[in-house]
């Protein structure tokens, strides 16, 4: 059996563990009251008679052997209602994770990575073309390897996004510099993360904060645990995208937002369980002059050890 099979039947017998108990509270109530209701009959009868309390007892017996029954039915419908809605929402989880891996291995990309390796060969660089096809060969595959998980450890993320910004350091030239910041109280190998989750912010720094750069690019990744949460601050030294040419793409911003929508898509599929408040908050950072100095990044989930 699978993590997310392990996860997803544990998350289905919670409900139906909390229904069935005051569903068994509920029985053993009843069944005292039905008890108490048969000592006051004999007492009745040996006080009045039987005749005297026939009718009585005939509408006391139907109400409390029929409102357990309906009381039953009415728990039974409410734990399939919730089982469907947690397993509707954890396939939403699975489709959305897959969508986000997928778009962001974006053929925009593939194609400059496979780009930058013809420019290597022609340039008679073999040795940085056979380092950046190493290198971007092992993100490939490990991309396709999370695809089918729904949590990855921090450490296992970290190293993938190292990856991804080694092979981006390459292509641009090693226009910025990128550091990770990390102070967790747990083994980054024993945490739980979403795959990939702040992968599309570093892109939008590196593709669109540093466009015109040549160098002195500066991208600084901070984990650290706040209460609860596992938060995640990446900050750049960034410029304006509609600062950096006029002849910008016509898709560059669809790119931007489609990163950004897929992973807001993806915090709200998390939340939609009633378990946690994952979020982010996107801020633009200003110098001394007021002038647009970078983005700030702050993106907060749960803090998940492994079991």
């Amino acid at each position: 059996m699978s993590e997310w099979d392990v996860r997803f039947f544990s998350r289905m017998l919670k409900p139906r563990i909390v229904c069935l108990v005051p569903l068994a509270l509920v029985i053993f109530f009843l069944s005292a009251n039905l008890l108490l209701c048969g000592q006051q009959v004999n007492s009745d009868i040996a006080n009045q008679g039987v005749a005297a309390v026939d009718k009585r007892l005939a509408n006391q017996i139907a109400l409390l052997v029929l409102f357990p029954f309906l009381l039953s039915f009415a728990f039974i419908v409410f734990i399939f209602y919730r089982q469907k809605r947690e397993a509707d929402v954890q396939r939403r989880v699975v489709e959305l994770e897959i969508r986000g891996l997928r778009a962001q291995m974006n053929p925009h990309f593939i194609f400059n990575s496979l780009n930058s390796i013809n420019k290597f060969i022609q340039t008679d660089q073999s040795k940085e073309a056979c380092n950046y096809l190493v290198k971007f060969s092992m993100l490939i595959r490990r991309v396709l390897q999370k695809s089918i998980n729904d949590l990855v450890t921090l450490e296992d993320d970290i190293e993938t996004l190292t990856l991804y910004l080694d092979l981006e350091r390459m292509r641009t030239h090693e226009n910025f510099n990128f550091h990770f910041d990390i102070d967790v109280p747990d083994p980054l190998d024993e945490i739980e993360v979403p795959p990939l989750l702040i992968q599309p912010f570093v892109e939008n720094s590196v593709w669109h904060g540093f466009q015109s750069f040549k160098s002195g690019g500066e991208i600084r990744i901070t984990i650290s645990k706040e209460s609860n949460e596992l938060k995640f601050t990446i900050v750049d030294n960034g410029r304006l995208p509609e600062a950096v040419s006029v002849r910008k793409p016509a898709d560059d911003n669809k790119k931007v937002s489609m990163g950004t929508s897929l992973t807001r898509e993806r915090l709200r599929a998390m939340n939609s369980s009633g378990q946690s408040n994952a979020r982010f908050v996107s801020t633009d950072l200003v110098d001394d002059q007021e002038n647009y100095a970078g983005k700030k990044i702050e993106l907060y989930l749960p803090y998940t050890l492994s079991v």
